[in-house]
């Protein structure tokens, strides 16, 4: 399903998440990567303990390709998108930039 939705389509829905207040998007897209986009960083870093770099962020938004995998090593993909996201969690909660 994930190969037929339109990359514009993700900025779309981007768009509409921000617009509800939300300051950091990640969208999962399974094998296309992750589309990640960012909102007003300044209300955010002023209201929370967090930290986004003003200049990292992506307010037009940035496909972050699919890390590459042994497929020897490779079993099934559950969970992995869970954990980038997880990450990318963490890594504000321990204020580093991201």
């Amino acid at each position: 399903m994930v190969t037929i939705i339109p990359p514009e389509i993700y900025a779309r829905l981007a768009d509409r998440v921000l617009a509800l207040g939300v300051k950091v998007l990640l969208i999962k897209a399974g094998q296309r990567g992750a589309y990640l986009r960012t909102g007003n960083l300044a209300v955010l870093n002023a209201s929370t303990a967090l930290r986004w770099s003003d200049r990292l962020g992506c307010p037009h938004g940035v496909w972050i390709p699919p890390f590459p995998v042994e497929a020897g090593r490779f079993c099934n993909a559950c969970g992995a998108g869970d954990c980038a996201v997880g990450g990318i969690l963490a890594a504000l909660l321990d204020r580093r930039e991201a």
